[in-house]
């Protein structure tokens, strides 16, 4: 009996070395079986929310506005200088002899009386050289310049209100009269509306300038 039970157990442990042995041999193939087979297989996608935060409609998010585009600045073209607020020496010489001519007129004083030509000394003497003080007036009006600026040179409106306003009241102290009188104010409305209005008459200027009839302005003068 004990010969039978040793016997069986003999043949337990050789069938288990057996088992192992097959397995010592199989692992290897099946673990390089799985390897390939895992290398195989389609990546998973990665783990997204289940429900996702909804995303904010153009125009009309909850965050911050996202700041507009500026528009594209295109080059403009270099406008053309105008002249249109400029005059030359010429037409201003021109408003100035005939102002003074229709002015001289409607005061029954020769236009060659010292008060005129003075006046209009003044008046250039100022266009060229808006700092000139009297006595460069009086020395300009006693040797006149013989070669006075181009004809074709251009002059502001600035420019010229100053030097005919400043030189009729510079002519009105330098000559013993009021600065402001009826006469000197009516040159200023004279040469001024005259560089605007070549043809522009007497009547035209007490119409623009007076609320008086041009008998009533006429007999100020």
């Amino acid at each position: 009996m004990m010969s039978h039970t040793r016997t069986r157990a003999h043949r337990i442990i050789h069938l288990a070395k057996l088992l192992a042995a097959a397995l010592a041999l199989l692992l290897p193939a099946v673990l390089a079986l799985t390897a390939s087979m895992g290398a195989d297989l389609p990546a998973l996608p990665a783990t997204t929310p289940r429900h996702a935060p909804p995303q904010p409609h153009p125009g009309h998010g909850t965050g911050h506005h996202r700041a507009p585009t500026p528009p594209t600045t295109l080059p403009q073209p270099e406008e053309p200088m105008t002249t249109a607020t400029t005059y030359t020496r010429a037409q201003i010489t021109t408003a100035l002899d005939t102002g003074l001519s229709i002015a001289a007129d409607a005061a029954s004083i020769p236009p060659t009386d010292n008060l005129f030509t003075l006046a209009r000394t003044a008046i250039l003497t100022l266009l060229d050289t808006p700092g000139a003080s009297r006595t460069e007036i009086q020395i300009r009006h006693a040797y006149p310049e013989p070669t006075p600026a181009p004809n074709d040179t251009r002059y502001t409106r600035n420019a010229v209100d100053f030097a005919v306003t400043s030189g009729v009241d510079l002519t009105a102290s330098m000559t013993g009269q009021a600065t402001g009188n009826d006469l000197g104010n009516f040159i200023v409305n004279a040469i001024l509306d005259l560089l605007d209005d070549p043809i522009t008459t007497f009547e035209d200027i007490i119409e623009r300038n007076y609320s008086e009839p041009p008998a009533t302005v006429r007999s100020w003068l």
